[in-house]
């Protein structure tokens, strides 16, 4: 018989670990779309995450969080060549739209000072979200209800990582 103790779990969120976060985030939002949820299921789930959070990784987990909505939108973009685009079923803004490009081309550190110029700068504890996470989400939810929506697994983007691609492949030894 296995036995822990409570000091012995620590949320994934809480690990400072961002391919962690990203598994645990990309897992959420599959399993809230796949079973349909509500508006009030969503806020619950990022209100949790967002509890989560630690005042050092409050901006990292909020950033983490749109990189893994956009990853999704970026999948309705290439999972049928034929279709609209998202912005032409769910309006994205203009920045919305810049950050998802760049989430879709895996371009880490452009997605990153994208996010980072314009991430809110309110009180998290007095708003419930960024105008950026509602814009996604609320896109997100209608694309997921298009019969797009079962075929995008498939074609989500790679999850952030701090290092390059390139780097990461020379340092396992792998040629590309």
């Amino acid at each position: 018989m296995i036995t822990r103790t409570d000091s012995e779990f620590r949320h994934p969120l809480t690990r400072g670990d961002d391919a962690l976060t990203q598994d645990f985030m990309l897992t959420k939002v599959t399993l809230l779309l796949a079973g349909g949820a509500s508006a009030r299921e969503w806020d619950f789930e990022i209100e949790a995450m967002r509890a989560t959070a630690t005042d050092q990784s409050r901006d990292r987990i909020a950033f983490l969080l749109d990189y893994t909505l956009a990853r999704y939108i970026a999948a309705f973009d290439q999972s049928v060549p034929s279709a609209p685009p998202p912005a032409a079923t769910a309006p994205l803004s203009s920045f919305a739209r810049a950050f998802t490009d760049v989430v879709c081309a895996e371009n880490f550190r452009v997605s990153e000072n994208i996010w980072s110029a314009r991430r809110d700068i309110n009180d998290p504890a007095t708003v419930p979200r960024c105008d950026l996470t509602l814009t996604l989400l609320d896109a997100l939810r209608s694309l997921a209800s298009s019969p797009v929506g079962a075929q995008t697994s498939t074609h989500i983007p790679a999850a952030y990582s701090s290092v390059s691609p390139m780097r990461q492949s020379q340092s396992r030894g792998i040629d590309r």
